[in-house]
C-alpha cells in the first residue's frame, strides 16, 4: 500500500511538518525551545507546524509541572505513527506517558551525577541504583499505578529500599499515607519529583540533601 492510498491527499501533512513530527518521535522529551533550536526554525514559524500537527491528530501536547514551571512536550499518536512509518520512520506508540518517561530519564541522570550505578527498566523497577553493596529501587508514581504494590514486588525482588517518586502533590500525599499505613518504616519513602528538578552546582551531595533525596 502507497503513502497516497493509506492517508487521504487532504490528511497529508506537509514535508516541513513532517520534519517536525520526525523530530518528536526521535526526540520526545525535548522541550519546546529544545526542538526549535535543533531545527533551526524561529517560534512563529514551530508554532505553526505544532499546530498543524496538534489539529491533524498526529500529536498531542502533555504538560508537565516542574519546579521552574511548565515545560510543554508531545506524544506521537496512532495517526501519527503510521505517518512517520510512510516516510521510512518506525517508532512504537507504547503505554508510558510521556510524564513517566521524561522523570525517569531526568532521575536516572540525576543519579548518575551523584555517582551511582544506574540502570532503567531493571528487575521490573522503572530505575535501579547502586552504591556499594546498597541496591535501591526507584519507582515513579504518576497516580495511575498500584504503587502498594510497587513497593512489595521491588523488596521482594531483592533491592534494600525503596524510593517512590510521585509527579504531583494528590499522588504524594495518597503514597505518603498509603507507606504510613503498611509499615514499610525505612525501606520505603517518598520524595517528590520536583524535588530532582534542581542545577547541580559545586556541591551537589549538598543540595540533594538540602532537598532530602539522599
Amino acid at each position: 500500500m502507497t503513502y497516497e492510498e493509506d492517508i487521504a491527499e487532504e490528511e497529508l501533512p506537509y514535508l516541513r511538518e513532517c520534519l517536525f513530527l520526525i523530530d518528536v518521535g526521535q526526540n520526545p522529551i525535548s522541550t519546546v525551545v529544545e526542538r526549535y533550536k535543533r531545527l533551526g526554525m524561529n517560534p512563529k514559524t514551530g508554532n505553526n507546524w505544532k499546530n498543524s500537527l496538534i489539529l491533524r491528530g498526529n500529536i498531542i501536547p502533555k504538560r508537565i509541572i516542574t519546579k521552574s514551571g511548565w515545560i510543554v512536550l508531545f506524544e506521537v499518536t496512532e495517526k501519527g505513527r503510521v505517518t512517520l512509518q510512510n516516510n521510512g520512520y518506525n517508532i512504537s506508540v507504547g503505554s508510558e506517558s510521556i510524564e513517566h518517561r521524561f522523570w525517569k530519564e531526568k532521575i536516572a541522570d540525576y543519579y548518575k551525577r551523584q555517582g551511582y550505578a544506574v540502570a532503567i527498566e531493571e528487575e521490573n523497577a522503572d530505575i535501579a541504583i547502586r552504591k556499594g553493596r546498597e541496591r535501591i529501587a526507584v519507582e515513579i508514581e504518576t497516580g495511575n499505578s498500584d504503587h502498594l504494590r510497587n513497593i512489595e514486588r521491588n523488596l521482594f525482588s531483592g533491592f534494600d529500599s525503596v524510593i517512590c517518586v510521585p509527579t504531583n502533590r494528590v499522588a504524594q500525599h495518597k503514597i505518603t499515607e498509603d507507606i504510613r499505613k503498611n509499615d514499610f518504616g525505612k525501606r520505603a519513602r517518598v520524595v517528590l519529583a520536583f524535588k530532582y528538578d534542581i542545577k547541580l552546582k559545586t556541591n551537589p551531595e549538598k543540595r540533594s540533601k538540602e532537598n532530602g533525596i539522599l
